[in-house]
């Protein structure tokens, strides 16, 4: 009885491992692309082949023929095409296809399969691209300068009307808040939970320091309790507090 179950476990193991007597092709990370989805440049040609491997019976095998055909691509003339749609295993296994992405932002997805038909085969390995434009950075920099232009913008106008509205009230509330080190790291704690941002804590301090609405001195407390609150909010994100959300909004309304 005993032996049964060995010889069922390692069975069970050999068909979980793909001991099979059919073809299997999987992809070959080794010298060949080894992401789910892989980011290109439009036009770059320094790239890695698409590389598959067919085995039997987890050994592999030679000269066998491996078919590749792109079954979707961006619109365009000089789109993501295949150098080779052929090519045939060595004594690796491994066959290797060539590839130019071409100048079309997109995505694109090439199947590679044995026979000449995909229907011969049904295990078919698949490759997906994510084509991106050649100006790619400097779309990033760009958005990431405006964003933070229109941030800044904005934190300065919040602390601006902050001054206006409040003037002498929101200096007395400023002194009395952080009045001593352990207050100014309360305040800012409370101020980067409530925000969101330390960023913000801290730009907002630099606009009421310039004001003289607080003393230099006093925002370096302010200032360590907004990184502090930075870090409390990321663990209340991973104790997943946001499954009891509903709770605290039934208490709020309640006290509200």
């Amino acid at each position: 009885m005993k032996s049964l179950f060995v010889y069922g476990l390692m069975l069970w193991f050999m068909l979980q491992q793909g001991w099979s007597s059919e073809l299997r092709i999987d992809k070959q990370h080794d010298g060949g692309i080894a992401l789910e989805t892989t980011r290109v440049t439009a036009g770059q040609t320094d790239i890695r082949p698409l590389r598959v491997k067919v085995s039997k019976l987890l050994q592999p095998v030679q000269g066998i023929k491996v078919y590749a055909s792109v079954t979707e691509k961006p619109e365009g003339e000089d789109g993501f095409r295949l150098i080779n749609d052929i090519a045939v295993t060595g004594a690796d296994g491994c066959a290797d296809f060539y590839y130019y992405p071409g100048n079309v932002a997109g995505e694109s997805r090439v199947c590679v399969y044995i026979g000449s038909d995909e229907a011969e085969f049904p295990e078919i390995t698949v490759f997906r691209f994510q084509i991106v434009s050649a100006r790619w950075v400097w779309a990033v920099v760009f958005g990431l300068l405006c964003g933070l232009a229109l941030f800044l913008t904005g934190i300065n106008m919040m602390s601006d009307g902050l001054k206006q509205a409040l003037g002498q009230r929101l200096q007395n509330i400023l002194t009395t808040s952080t009045g001593t080190r352990l207050k100014g790291t309360a305040t800012g704690i409370i101020l980067s939970t409530v925000t969101q941002s330390s960023s913000a804590v801290s730009v907002m301090l630099i606009s009421f320091v310039d004001s003289k609405l607080i003393p230099f001195r006093n925002s370096m407390a302010v200032t360590m309790g907004a990184a502090l609150g930075t870090t409390i909010t990321i663990q209340l994100i991973a104790f997943n507090v946001a499954d009891y959300s509903m709770y605290f909004i039934a208490v709020g309304f309640i006290m509200a």
